[in-house]
């Protein structure tokens, strides 16, 4: 039986975000970037920059070394996967722990952590003594890693900028990250070939230390002090889930993200077998075709922070989920490469207005006191994301890589149809669409 006594404990109860401290306005008139004027905001945005330049330029390297390494897409599948595994098991514990604990020194060693591995990997590589399990065990290390720092760093968001400009603040991250895919794949891509594996492993470790003194800059608001009762660890996580689960818009949001996440996104992993089967290509293609979906969805991530909080989310982001499939689709059919090109943008593009809707809505159905649960349940989606990409790699060696991504794309088109027919029967999500926002429950 838990012990439950009464004294004062930190929770995450709502504060006020500080007050903007903006660099000169000439640069922030821009209205799509106004959640830049804030501060810490601003140095948050700037480590994601450094965060996802050394993840995009980590990911080619590892992804083209295991198929190097094995000649098994399953194994390519299954490495790009694997790094999301950690999210399903230990993704709600972390979200506990950013509601009970001091939010930054969480940020800050899950960041030395992933340094340390960075570098680990870098000598290996260095000293030619890599093997395919070297690849394997670091991406799991890394996810462990990453399903502690991920959570924390979306649940601080809504406490950096005021609540009007927070789906302006989650676009703006989302062009953060997808501006890097572009230079990132490039960049790893080119140095593989120029200086080989173990240099660009070290270029990518140097990216973490702008992270960390980033990071040291934010000043996160502390949460404060209110009188509730002290439980266990289990319990809070139990009341998460039940918190989801009596909340009609974020259950909803948890099951529209399981399905690209298992049909579409594996896609994605297998970039280094299509390049060699379909094209006859090496890493160079892997990085161009990694680059033309990231550049569709730093074009989506400015239209969304553009556009703002206005009415019909809902609608916008189910209709993305459609052009997605689609997108897959066609790429999977064709064998052209300028045209495979174009289709990785508007996967890009569609995929990046999909998650930036789902997960803007998600965070303001929330209650402050519940965001690092809810983020940390909703992360459990990408725990599935091994399940899928060993599923379509495995398929691949079966069927081929055509029919597998192909397959993906017409089941990722389907369940999305289906889920707009069976969300939009629901009154909390007509007034979803009539609404600009949610309220939290």
């Amino acid at each position: 039986m838990t012990e439950v006594r009464e004294r004062t404990l930190p929770t995450a109860a709502p504060a006020a975000p500080p007050p903007p401290q903006p660099f000169p306005r000439r640069w922030y008139q821009v209205e799509t970037f106004r959640s830049l004027r804030h501060r810490s905001y601003l140095y948050m945005w700037i480590g994601l920059v450094f965060t996802s330049s050394g993840m995009w330029m980590e990911q080619v390297i590892t992804g083209w070394l295991v198929y190097t390494l094995t000649g098994s897409p399953l194994l390519v599948g299954l490495v790009n996967g694997l790094r999301a595994l950690p999210f399903l098991v230990l993704g709600p514990l972390a979200g506990v722990a950013g509601d009970r604990m001091d939010r930054k020194k969480l940020l800050m060693w899950s960041q030395v952590i992933i340094l340390g591995l960075y570098l680990c990997m870098a000598v290996i590589l260095l000293l030619h003594l890599e093997q395919a399990w070297h690849i394997f065990a670091f991406s799991l290390i890394t996810g462990v890693a990453w399903t502690l720092n991920q959570p924390i760093r979306q649940a601080v968001v809504p406490t950096l900028v005021p609540r009007e400009d927070l789906v302006n603040a989650i676009a703006l991250q989302s062009v953060a990250f997808n501006s890097t895919r572009i230079v990132g794949p490039v960049v790893g891509s080119l140095l593989m070939v120029a200086v080989g594996p173990g240099m660009t492993f070290l270029a990518a470790s140097l990216t973490w230390i702008g992270v960390l003194y980033c990071t040291q800059k934010v000043k996160i608001p502390s949460m404060p002090s209110t009188t509730r009762k002290v439980v266990g660890v289990w319990t809070d996580l139990v009341e998460g889930f039940r918190y989801v689960g009596r909340n009609t818009v974020a259950r909803g949001m948890m099951v529209l993200v399981l399905i690209p996440m298992l049909f579409a996104m594996p896609m994605m992993s297998l970039l280094p077998v299509v390049a060699r089967e379909v094209f006859g290509g090496d890493v160079r293609v892997v990085g161009e075709l990694m680059a033309a979906n990231g550049a569709g969805s730093v074009v989506a991530a400015l239209w969304v922070a553009s556009r703002g909080d206005r009415r019909g989310n809902g609608a916008v982001l189910m209709r993305s989920g459609l052009v997605m499939g689609v997108s897959i689709v066609v790429f999977s059919l064709t064998g052209n490469y300028p045209l495979c090109l174009a289709m990785s943008v508007v996967m890009g593009a569609s995929s990046m207005v999909y998650f930036i809707l789902n997960n803007t809505l998600l965070q303001l159905s929330a209650e402050p006191q519940y965001q690092g649960r809810v983020i940390s349940i909703y992360m459990l989606s990408r725990g599935l994301y091994p399940l899928g990409s060993g599923v379509f790699g495995a398929a691949a060696e079966v069927i081929g890589i055509s029919w597998a991504i192909g397959i993906g794309g017409v089941l990722s088109l389907l369940l999305t149809g289906l889920a707009m027919v069976t969300l939009g029967r629901t009154p909390e999500w007509r007034e979803l669409a009539r609404r600009k926002e949610p309220e939290p429950v």
